[in-house]
């Protein structure tokens, strides 16, 4: 699979369409309070929203070195920032960075300065959720 960075933003409630309008970024997807969604493997589980959200992602990549995934993600948001900080506190909202890793290799983990500055403007926590899938193979030594 490879490596993408997720950018969550969200609160009780917030006008959240016209915040995706405005950011015009490709794969945004939302989510409003009261929803209901479906999830799980075949998405036959039912949950209701309980906050609304926006989510933004990057593409899957294939570089190991996760500091290319958050380049892509801050290329993406850097030019809104100043928008997306409006709604933080406009709406009290929650921000959150979330670098998915799904690799049959271990990652270099490396954050580049500008997005740590970046996720700090936006008082976002950093998340890191890994799926290492290592080929283990048993050597015999006689």
């Amino acid at each position: 699979m490879g490596i993408k960075t997720e950018f969550i933003l969200y609160g009780d409630n917030f006008p959240v369409q016209e915040l995706a309008d405005e950011l015009k970024l490709q794969k945004i997807s939302i989510e409003t309070k009261g929803q209901i969604r479906h999830i799980g493997p075949n998405a036959i589980e039912s949950r209701i929203a309980d906050c609304t959200s926006l989510l933004y992602e990057t593409e899957y990549i294939d570089p190991i070195d996760v500091g290319v995934s958050l380049d892509v993600a801050y290329t993406a948001l850097a030019p809104h920032v100043n928008q997306i900080k409006e709604y933080i506190n406009k709406y009290h909202l929650t921000a959150k960075f979330v670098v998915v890793i799904n690799l049959s290799e271990n990652p270099i983990i490396s954050i580049p300065a500008k997005f740590i500055h970046l996720a700090n403007e936006l008082c976002a926590e950093i998340q890191f959720d890994s799926y290492i899938k290592q080929n283990k193979k048993m050597f015999w030594r006689r």
